[in-house]
């Protein structure tokens, strides 16, 4: 039988719902933020579609050290059924996702493969309007989680596997599309063209041996900055002084697929 590249392969991460806890500030300029994560299921929580670039997946969570370095990333070599995203905090990391994507024969076989995600929102948190004003502010639920996260694409080959507890990978060394990190934010602040973005550039030497690569899933600090930046005001991370933490819900919304063409 005939087999198309254009049949993509679509790794659906449908992830928890993230809780993002705002910390309230009594300064009119400032909107300062953390964040955590409630646990609400496991399995059922990731859904992987199959075709024939994608045999099967691993989960890695965070290996937290005692001093941690700006670009460097460890991760646990025991794989987890815990596929939540931890709680973001802009002073301290750990919260990171690694998946290793195992391939099938006919995918290791490809010359080259790209590694891609598409959002099934339309609007970035962060996007303005011709007057200036927030497309759409942040509410207390529901909010897209394509907004606020950013992906790094590897290959086997630049797995540090030497320590016997960890995994170490450095973001430089990244098979990312033009070295830098992957999101669904365009450089006018708005959702990429056509919701797709291109993740990494994989060559079959890159696979054909190990017929895997990888992709961690992080959370985009400098989006973060800019969405919280722009609500404040919004009642719903600005509370009066001395109140209770605030919460705000974040729903997956979006999915990675495998393919030989990349995004249009």
């Amino acid at each position: 039988m005939k087999r198309f590249s254009g049949n993509i392969k679509k790794v659906l991460f449908s992830l928890l719902i993230i809780f993002v806890n705002v910390i309230s500030s009594t300064f009119a300029t400032l909107a300062w933020y953390t964040s955590s994560t409630q646990v609400q299921g496991n399995l059922g929580n990731l859904e992987v579609k199959y075709d024939e670039y994608v045999l099967s997946y691993e989960v890695y969570r965070y290996y937290s050290l005692e001093t941690n370095v700006e670009g460097i990333y460890t991760f646990d070599k025991t794989s987890s059924t815990d596929k939540n995203l931890g709680g973001y905090s802009i002073l301290s990391s750990g919260y990171q996702i690694l998946f290793k994507i195992n391939l099938t024969d006919f995918a290791a076989s490809r010359n080259n493969l790209y590694l891609c995600a598409h959002t099934n929102t339309s609007t970035y948190l962060g996007e303005l309007d011709t007057n200036g004003n927030l497309v759409t502010q942040l509410s207390a639920t529901n909010n897209p989680l394509s907004s606020i996260v950013c992906f790094y694409s590897f290959k086997t080959a630049n797995i540090d596997s030497s320590n016997a507890s960890y995994n170490l990978l450095n973001l430089s060394n990244s098979s990312n599309l033009s070295n830098k990190k992957a999101n669904f934010i365009s450089s006018d602040y708005k959702i990429v063209n056509n919701s797709n973005v291109g993740i990494g550039l994989f060559q079959n030497s890159d696979y054909l041996a190990s017929k895997s690569i990888y992709v961690v899933l992080d959370y985009d600090g400098a989006s973060i900055e800019r969405i919280y930046g722009l609500n404040i005001g919004n009642s719903v991370i600005n509370g009066e002084a001395g109140s209770e933490e605030h919460w705000l819900y974040y729903s997956p919304d979006f999915y990675f697929f495998i393919n030989e063409e990349g995004v249009a």
